[in-house]
């Protein structure tokens, strides 16, 4: 497996890897590991507000950013 967020290869838990899912209607999302299950957990089922953390991070790193998985979901 690779996580669907960040592509690492190591699920970073001792329990293995997480299932994203939506909280309303359980339709799986992806496997992610433990660090962007997290993040997911705190960003919550909001995809104005996923989105808008995420541009903003983006505008910050926009020298050095390079796109990757996911990535042209944002635009």
């Amino acid at each position: 497996y690779c996580c669907a967020c960040c592509g690492t290869d190591e699920p970073g838990h001792k329990h293995g890897w997480s299932v994203d899912h939506d909280h309303t209607t359980n339709e799986i999302r992806g496997i992610v590991c433990h660090r962007c299950n997290r993040t997911l957990g705190f960003l919550g089922d909001d995809a104005p507000g996923v989105r808008e953390s995420a541009a903003m991070f983006l505008a910050y790193l926009a020298p050095t950013f390079e796109p990757g998985i996911g990535a042209a979901l944002l635009y």
